[in-house]
């Protein structure tokens, strides 16, 4: 929705951008993500024969006039035509003029998926930077976010077992040196993750997301910040105290992301260095990551 993002974070030159509609085309979020962080993004289908529809239910979007070059580079990006058809579409300007354009669709869909509230979020403010209709913004905004179902969340409940063992002292601690010299898979293939200074280890997981914290660099995606020009590599902590409860619970989902979702994943210690900068008691840490995600649940129910 907005042209400054796809400048800023996708490192596009942009020639003009123009808010524009897509008749006959709607909005919908049918395009697999990464469970219980980012469920679905967002995507776009024709009317269906038969329905009717008016100006406000088809695409808002901003327009953005590229070199092919760009073109050619976003493509690839987006995979080259693997998980995404690059369609020739009418597109009609809020200036009144009317020119061809292209649009990804999905090529993998599913239903009955909700958007992240960060990523619905960022829709929302993209389109009123950009001068989107209010009729459109307020459909927006009517949409459903997802909240972490009730059985991911109560596995939150294990951590009871590791504020035991930090009062008694028998919770291993790791450093970030200690961490970072973990990067490499072990021979079963595990690796160590850290998230709210939880360390876990599991399989699967590569790339940034290993040998390191990634709370700050979440925090980072949450606001739509680039991460490859703002990550710190995972040596600086946020103050949990200070965060608002939407970035709390956005960190959380990634701790249900790799607690449920990855193979073999176990809890296997804390990260130092995060609790010593941090006010924020771990059983508080807990009481949170319980309390906050229950009242979401009962204000967002399907």
């Amino acid at each position: 929705m907005s042209a400054r993002i796809v400048k800023e974070k996708k490192h596009v030159p942009i020639i003009e951008a123009v808010c524009a509609v897509l008749p006959h085309w709607r909005l919908v979020f049918n395009t697999g993500g990464m469970r219980y962080v980012e469920p679905t993004f967002a995507n776009i289908a024709p009317v269906k024969e038969g329905e009717t529809s008016s100006e406000a239910e088809w695409v808002h979007g901003v327009a953005i006039k590229v070199t092919r070059q760009s073109a050619d580079k976003m493509i690839k990006e987006e995979g080259g035509g693997m998980f995404y058809d690059f369609k020739e579409l009418e597109l009609h300007a809020y200036d009144g003029r009317k020119f061809t354009g292209y649009a990804f669709v999905s090529k993998r869909t599913s239903d009955n998926l909700l958007p992240s509230k960060r990523y619905l979020n960022i829709l929302i403010d993209g389109a009123k930077e950009s001068g989107i209709k209010p009729e459109y913004i307020a459909n927006l905004e009517k949409t459903k976010y997802y909240v972490v179902e009730e059985e991911v969340r109560l596995r939150r409940e294990e951590l009871r077992e590791f504020v035991t063992k930090k009062e008694k002292g028998e919770l291993k601690w790791f450093t970030v040196t200690e961490l970072k010299e973990l990067k490499a898979p072990a021979e079963d293939k595990k690796v160590h993750v850290c998230i709210l200074g939880i360390v876990m280890r599991l399989e699967g997981a590569r790339g940034v997301y290993v040998g390191r914290d990634i709370t700050n660099r979440m925090l980072l995606h949450y606001h739509g910040i680039s991460m490859d020009l703002h990550d710190d590599g995972g040596v600086k902590f946020p103050l949990l105290k200070d965060l608002k409860e939407d970035e709390l619970e956005y960190c959380w989902h990634w701790f249900d992301h790799f607690r449920a979702y990855s193979s073999g994943c176990e809890i296997v210690g804390l990260l130092k260095d995060f609790w010593e900068v941090n006010e924020y008691s771990f059983n508080n840490l807990f009481k949170d990551a319980l309390l906050r995600s229950m009242e979401g649940a009962k204000e967002n129910k399907l």
